[in-house]
């Protein structure tokens, strides 16, 4: 059964729209690569892949065609190419840090969430799978990335608990059981 630790103040829709997720899925929130530069909103590890989640606080009517977007009409930049960069980063952070990693790594998918209540999304052919966050998890379920054995996924799992958070007292963590290290005597 899902467990939360708890919810970070921005993106709380989307932790709660991720904490829906089946108990095969694991959600880690607020996590910041090792290298310091680069911060992920939700990672998703499940038996059909990876999921890095941007999530977004806009308000308005947001329309994107590919990597073009606007809110209430006005041009945007693209929030799908950033995206697209966090994930990339993370698989490359999960496959230095695992043996043979190039090959038991599968790519992760970017996602954007709006998290805001009076957002009104239209999309066409995205560059990214852009949605509300009620929508979320419905998405993940029926989102075909790779297939992650739970070995495999406990493993990168395991890595990503070890990764610092922007805030830890705000850090969220649920789904599969990692066990803690033996304490030192």
């Amino acid at each position: 059964m899902w467990q939360p630790w708890s919810f970070t103040r921005t993106g709380a829709s989307v932790s709660e729209a991720l904490s829906r997720l089946p108990e095969a899925y694991v959600v880690v929130s607020d996590i910041i690569l090792p290298e310091g530069r680069v911060t992920i909103d939700h990672i998703v590890a499940g038996p059909n892949g990876l999921f890095a989640i941007e999530t977004k606080e806009w308000s308005g009517d947001v329309k994107c065609k590919g990597h073009d977007w606007f809110v209430d009409r006005k041009r945007i930049p693209s929030p799908g190419r950033p995206a697209q960069r966090k994930a990339a980063a993370l698989r490359q952070t999960l496959v230095t840090m695992t043996y043979d990693g190039e090959r038991k790594i599968p790519a992760v998918s970017a996602i954007l969430a709006f998290s805001h209540p009076e957002v009104t999304i239209g999309v066409q052919e995205p560059a990214v799978p852009a949605m509300r966050a009620e929508e979320l998890a419905s998405f993940i379920v029926h989102y075909n990335v790779a297939e992650l054995a739970e070995e495999e996924r406990s493993a990168i799992v395991r890595h990503l608990a070890s990764f610092p958070s922007r805030v830890k007292e705000r850090r969220s963590f649920f789904g599969l059981k990692i066990p803690s290290p033996a304490p030192v005597s």
